[in-house]
């Protein structure tokens, strides 16, 4: 039976997530030592922190009935606005987070509330900033300022892997990108998926 057994609100169970206004739609999965976890990242609410922050976080993954735990592993300031984002990456070593040009606007988001206009219209497209990768070292759960990678504006959903090139020494990231992010928002529209069938 597909029946729900059990609801579980993640706010409630796990105190440390408390005040997360979203996180992505794709956490990763991982054993450790025979303990599942779940990786993820979430932008706390303005109103309890007074700054915005990514926070990459790590949950247990537990029986139907047990309390979910979480930690955050590591804090990220969004000082460049916040991002849309979607997914990210995960390497043996490294988070890898992709900081784009589609920005929430604050301003907007509250018409969103207030108003029930779509989460969509709140996005807003700055083709004059880069987009930035940073790296998160797994082992010190702290970001690597020395390799920011930053490129072209451009736009992604899914990020489809991650990996380590250890005889070239490079990081390999594979994303499906967009030159422009509110153009690829936009064209999701139940009408404008219709006019192009």
């Amino acid at each position: 039976s597909l029946d729900a057994e059990k609801r579980l609100n993640v706010a409630e169970s796990t105190p440390t997530l408390n005040g997360m206004m979203t996180t992505t739609a794709h956490p990763h999965s991982e054993s450790e030592s025979g303990n599942a976890a779940l990786y993820n990242i979430g932008i706390d609410n303005p109103a309890s922190s007074g700054r915005l922050f990514y926070r990459i976080y790590k949950s247990s993954m537990c029986e139907l009935g047990e309390t979910l735990t979480s930690e955050v592993l590591c804090s990220l300031p969004a000082d460049n606005g916040l991002s849309y984002y979607h997914s990210f990456g995960i390497t043996d070593r490294y988070f890898v987070f992709v900081e784009m040009p589609l920005k929430w606007s604050s301003s907007k988001l509250s018409l969103w509330r207030a108003h029930r206009h779509s989460f969509a219209e709140s996005l807003s497209w700055i083709d004059s900033k880069a987009t930035r990768f940073r790296l998160i070292d797994r082992k010190t759960n702290k970001e690597i300022p020395d390799v920011t990678y930053e490129t072209d504006p451009l736009f992604c959903f899914h990020h489809v892997n991650a990996f380590e090139d250890e005889q070239n020494r490079r990081l390999v990231v594979d994303i499906i990108c967009y030159p422009n992010g509110k153009f690829a928002i936009d064209s999701l529209y139940l009408k404008k998926l219709r006019e192009n069938e």
